[in-house]
């Protein structure tokens, strides 16, 4: 019971734990709470998944967080005809946030507004940030660009217009 409510106990092998009602537990082991959420099960009482299986997910929402914050994200549509990877954030002429999701540095394409852009790689694996060159963009032709060689494994490319 919680709050006066009395919490009817689901049919099957699970029942909805004593201690606390978010929790269910099987009728066997009703010491082992599990929390359900969505369709799997993580049993972190038992320290299951593991603190360090979970380390590569955190550094990605860092990563993530951490471009977010220099870039201007609300301006940005993802358009995958900008760049053969496929995969791009843009505001057209303004700002482009580009993956190269590849382990190796392959070169690939961009169709960039024309102009001349700043230039920042993020090494994914290493969380590094490397400057590169600014950029010089003549026409609406697409160009070849590799990461520079201090960046290993995908990467992402972040351009920022500096002048037309």
């Amino acid at each position: 019971m919680m709050s006066g409510v009395r919490i009817a106990q689901p049919p099957g092998p699970l029942a909805v734990s004593s201690t606390n009602p978010r929790y269910f537990s099987a009728a066997a082991a009703p010491e082992e709470a599990v929390y359900l959420t969505g369709s799997h099960v993580n049993n972190y009482s038992a320290g299951e998944p593991s603190f360090d299986s979970l380390e590569p997910a955190r550094y990605a929402m860092g990563n993530t967080r951490g471009i977010a914050e220099q870039i201007n994200l609300i301006t940005m549509l993802p358009r995958t005809d900008l760049s053969s990877t496929g995969f791009a954030l843009s505001n057209p002429g303004t700002e482009y946030l580009i993956l190269q999701h590849t382990e190796t540095a392959d070169p690939f394409t961009v169709a960039l507004t024309p102009g001349q852009y700043a230039v920042e790689w993020h090494s994914l694996p290493s969380r590094d940030t490397v400057p590169g060159a600014a950029l010089t963009i003549p026409d609406d032709s697409k160009i070849n660009i590799s990461a520079p060689s201090e960046i290993a494994g995908p990467a992402v490319m972040h351009l920022r217009r500096i002048s037309s």
